[in-house]
């Protein structure tokens, strides 16, 4: 598993249930399992409530798929608050001070400035 797929699916842990992620990729392929979740979304190609069961979904086309490699740009919010900012296919990963992030996560990730890289 790659560092970018590893982040992805470990912050879909730990953002509460219900947030709404936001992604833009213009260059997702056309038979890739991720568009049976997605809706449209107008200021992002595509948004998808992170229900439990979206959550697990996800996490299996990311592994499966390598999906994150297509993510320009992926946000996730939490009643209007921005939780996590992303960039790159999860290169450059930005989490919000508002996220309750577990000793697990900062035991395998490290904060550089703003963003989170692993260890």
């Amino acid at each position: 598993m790659s560092d970018e797929q590893s982040i992805i699916i470990d912050i879909l842990k730990i953002v509460p249930d219900n947030s709404i992620c936001y992604i833009n990729a213009p260059n997702i392929d056309s038979d890739s399992s991720i568009l049976k979740l997605l809706t449209s979304a107008t200021e992002y190609d595509w948004s998808i409530i992170l229900t439990l069961d979206k959550k697990k979904l996800l996490t299996s086309i990311i592994t499966t798929e390598s999906i994150q490699d297509c993510f320009h740009r992926l946000d996730i919010k939490f009643t209007n608050s921005l939780l996590c900012e992303s960039y790159d296919g999860m290169c450059t990963v930005i989490l919000s001070d508002n996220l309750n992030i577990p000793k697990w996560f900062t035991d395998k990730y490290v904060k550089d400035g703003l963003t989170w890289n692993m260890k």
